[in-house]
């Protein structure tokens, strides 16, 4: 049988042991082995290390004015052909969907459709329509928007980039990304901004 005095010191060194062990276990997967860290990482899109800075030289909005993409986050979307095909499509509706799902937020977000040839009638008739707010640029052959050599085909078709107020190009989102994920990166990105 343990005395009173046993038992107690027990409880005391369980007491203890309740705030020694979460420390010791954070001390253990920051140190420790590799395989006891845990994996995977909390934002949807890719990230652009180090931030690039996107470049807006050779671009020429349809307005005829240049743009300058400072200040809002832009959602940027890069169609190499003159037609919109269906995943460029997709892309321009969820990012219309994610700055309409920023709420009070949607005045800090610009869309951007950059086309690499001229955008033909039916093509400019549909955005027009279905994407009133996107600002339309076409880029000259010499534009290098995209100089970060991890973008091994930058104009992919359905991928979005990310460009944040400062005019860096920080994240892109593969083609075929949930929207839900994109709008999770970017509230988290202009909560921290």
């Amino acid at each position: 049988m343990l005395t009173k005095i046993a038992k107690t010191r027990i409880y005391m060194l369980a007491v203890l042991g309740l705030f020694i062990a979460p420390v010791l276990l954070s001390v253990l997967l920051v140190w420790g082995p590799e395989e006891w860290r845990p994996t995977g990482m909390a934002n949807h899109g890719i990230l652009v290390i180090p931030p690039q800075p996107f470049a807006v030289a050779g671009l020429q909005a349809e307005n005829g004015k240049n743009v300058q993409l400072k200040e809002k986050w832009t959602l940027v979307i890069i169609n190499e052909g003159g037609q919109c095909v269906e995943a460029c499509r997709q892309s321009l509706h969820d990012t219309r969907q994610v700055r309409l799902a920023t709420g009070k937020d949607m005045d800090r977000v610009r869309r951007l459709y950059i086309s690499r040839e001229r955008v033909g009638a039916e093509l400019r008739k549909f955005l027009l329509e279905q994407h009133p707010e996107l600002l339309l640029m076409q880029a000259d052959s010499q534009w290098g928007g995209l100089p970060d050599p991890q973008l091994n085909n930058p104009f992919e078709s359905g991928r979005i980039y990310l460009v944040d107020p400062k005019g860096l190009l920080m994240m892109y989102f593969p083609a075929g990304l949930p929207a839900k994920g994109l709008l999770k990166d970017l509230q988290r990105l202009m909560k921290l901004a």
